[in-house]
């Protein structure tokens, strides 16, 4: 496969929080081809969920008035730092009905990120992404350091009731076809960095992914 090319570009933001000093870390892909490393196991198949190629996770009511799509990659540091941030918020408005969210899992880092895409669908099959979601993020390795093993992720599911399925989900990387896809599909779509937030079809600034700003938006 041909390789991705990435910079790694930090945006500092001050929040009017006491003295709290937020640093949101952005990857920025390059205009080619996104590169997935390989991963082995069996045949891959595709989630029944997924009713078009490289669809979304969505998470929420189909009657929420705001939709909320969010491009991450689980080592991308920045996107640690947004769900550590915002995330309550982000559960909140998929809870009280005022946003659905699409959870758009991109995988360019690296092996770790694959794996972990491909838990995260297996996890849906299981009933609890969010929860799932959370903990990855909350258990975020450095980039390339080997983290997200298999035996990690198992872990984290029987940790949250998952059935034996879940299990031969994750050891047999069942939805790396559609990990590809969702890939190929946020290229496509133009997405060049991550974390990448929009409402309603519009990009949201970094400068505003803070709670207060984010609660704003959702609520506007």
């Amino acid at each position: 496969m041909a390789s991705k090319n990435h910079n790694k570009s930090k945006v500092k933001k001050e929040i009017s929080k006491g003295s709290v000093l937020l640093y949101l870390g952005t990857f920025l892909l390059s205009a080619g081809i996104i590169a997935l490393a390989a991963i082995s196991g069996g045949s891959s198949e595709y989630p029944s969920w997924a009713k078009t190629t490289g669809a979304p996770i969505e998470i929420g009511s189909s009657e929420a008035p705001k939709v909320i799509d969010i491009y991450e990659d689980f080592q991308c540091p920045g996107c640690g730092q947004f769900e550590r941030l915002s995330g309550e918020v982000i559960n909140k408005a998929i809870e009280d009905k005022s946003a659905r969210v699409r959870y758009h899992l991109m995988s360019f880092l690296g092996p770790e990120s694959v794996r972990a895409a491909n838990a995260s669908a297996c996890a849906v099959d299981e009933g609890n992404f969010t929860d799932f979601h959370t903990i990855l993020f909350q258990t975020q390795p450095s980039k390339g350091s080997g983290g997200y093993s298999i035996d990690s992720l198992i872990d984290i599911g029987q940790a949250l009731g998952f059935s034996a399925k879940f299990e031969s989900c994750v050891r047999d990387s069942k939805y790396r076809s559609w990990v590809t896809d969702v890939n190929n599909l946020a290229n496509s779509d133009g997405i060049e960095s991550t974390p990448t937030v929009k409402i309603d079809g519009e990009v949201i600034p970094i400068s505003s992914l803070e709670p207060e700003s984010l609660k704003g938006l959702i609520s506007k």
